[in-house]
């Protein structure tokens, strides 16, 4: 919740009568579309919500315009996501005004929301999106539209405050997941044919238990990988590491989202690093990891950010090989001490800049396709192009084609060329 704003709680008690008695005296089978913004955890609690009415009798339509019920999961990380998702709330009760609209999410926690029905914050926001329909979330989720690949949130929350981030605000305080219940929804999954299991979190690396997480799932038979979903630089630890080197099923690939190359600016953003640690972990992980998968988020433009800040950055890429860069221009959020600041580079600078590091991101790529090649690795057969290719990740988190015949949801062994496309590995 940002300081000063009205708690989304206190806000929806009036909507949910209405809700009630609009869906609820019609008396027919009630379609429902859901809409997810953002991050892996929104995922996650969209996917639990989608479940638990699907199982209580209500159908899943695609196109919203057919919904009697759309639920947004938003996000406000940018101002630009809050923004699009402003935009098409209002849209969707002007071009479905019988629809009931639930605005849920971080764009509640920044106030009212214009267009919305029933507005449901972040906390409690799957039991109480839930209560809406006189549902219980009293099951572990087992299914995932994804046929391959699912998520299971173990945290949510973070205490960091870094000064450009409004997540702590919109999310609240850390909480971690029971280790019975995470283990329980992995199981479930798992028995539903689902070969990965990412976990996820708002701050993953802050579960105290997060290896003996990591053990007892990839120790499960049904499970094939295990994957983290993100981590901070400081949390990747020695054990963590040789978990991800000695473990088969634990994969070996880190997104590591270090925000800046730049010990000024990290400092500058309340980072939990300096940049002398950042760059000792780096060593670390690539000691342990030589031809682990390395991804990252950048942000371009920090107040105060100079020349030379953007090299740094652009070195690290390089140096260390991240084959996956997400970049952001920085957006000032309200709320956030960066908000204030100083010093905010030209429109102009930052478009160069961003140009500039999309090019250290293709050279990183192709530094760590180079030190892949002749590497067997595998790929997980996610989806078939209608050209009849197929596509899939590694271990290491490439995203890859390959062509030949193949079920969906198997594991083949492979090769990587510079391109991404794959070709198995046959037995001798």
């Amino acid at each position: 919740m940002l300081p000063g704003s009205l708690h989304s709680e206190d806000r929806d008690c009036c909507a949910e009568s209405s809700f009630s008695h609009s869906i609820f005296m019609r008396g027919r089978m009630k379609k429902i579309s859901l809409m997810t913004f953002g991050c892996k955890v929104n995922q996650y609690e969209s996917e639990k919500i989608r479940f638990l009415l699907s199982r209580n009798g209500y159908a899943a339509v695609e196109d919203w315009h057919d919904a009697d019920v759309i639920i947004i999961n938003s996000c406000v990380v940018t101002q630009k996501s809050e923004q699009k998702n402003r935009r098409l709330i209002r849209k969707m009760k002007r071009e479905n005004p019988d629809a009931m609209v639930i605005a849920a999410g971080c764009l509640v926690e920044m106030g009212p929301v214009e267009g919305s029905d029933a507005d449901i914050g972040n906390q409690n926001k799957i039991s109480r999106i839930l209560e809406l329909f006189h549902i219980r979330d009293n099951e572990p989720l087992n299914f995932f539209s994804s046929r391959t690949r699912a998520f299971i949130k173990i945290e949510d929350g973070c205490n960091q405050f870094c000064s450009y981030c409004i997540i702590p605000f919109t999310r609240g305080r850390e909480v971690y997941v029971p280790v019975p219940d995470i283990l329980s929804e992995a199981r479930a999954m798992a028995e539903n044919g689902y070969r990965e299991i990412v976990l996820t979190g708002i701050h993953l690396g802050r579960h105290p238990e997060l290896h003996d997480i990591i053990r007892k799932i990839a120790d499960m038979d049904k499970v094939s990988r295990l994957r983290l979903s993100s981590i901070e630089i400081n949390e990747v630890d020695e054990e963590l590491l040789l978990l991800m080197r000695d473990h088969p099923k634990v994969m070996p690939h880190l997104h590591i989202p270090l925000q800046s190359g730049s010990g000024k600016v990290l400092k500058s953003m309340n980072r939990p690093y300096s940049e002398k640690e950042m760059t000792e972990r780096l060593e670390r992980i690539r000691k342990f990891l030589p031809k682990g998968g390395l991804t990252t988020d950048i942000i371009v433009g920090f107040p105060g950010e100079e020349e030379e800040d953007i090299r740094k950055s652009e070195e690290v890429i390089l140096r260390y090989a991240f084959h996956r860069v997400h970049l952001f221009p920085f957006s000032p959020r309200p709320g956030t001490r960066a908000f204030t600041m100083e010093g905010r580079p030209e429109r102009e600078a930052v478009s160069k800049r961003m140009e500039r590091m999309a090019e250290a991101a293709q050279k990183g790529q192709k530094r760590f396709l180079d030190m892949m090649a002749g590497h067997t690795t595998s790929v997980l057969i996610e989806s078939e192009s209608p050209t009849g290719h197929f596509t899939g990740y590694t271990p290491e988190y490439l995203r890859v084609t390959i062509s030949g015949r193949y079920k969906l949801n198997t594991i083949v062994p492979v090769t990587v060329n510079s391109s991404l496309q794959a070709e198995e590995v046959k037995e001798a």
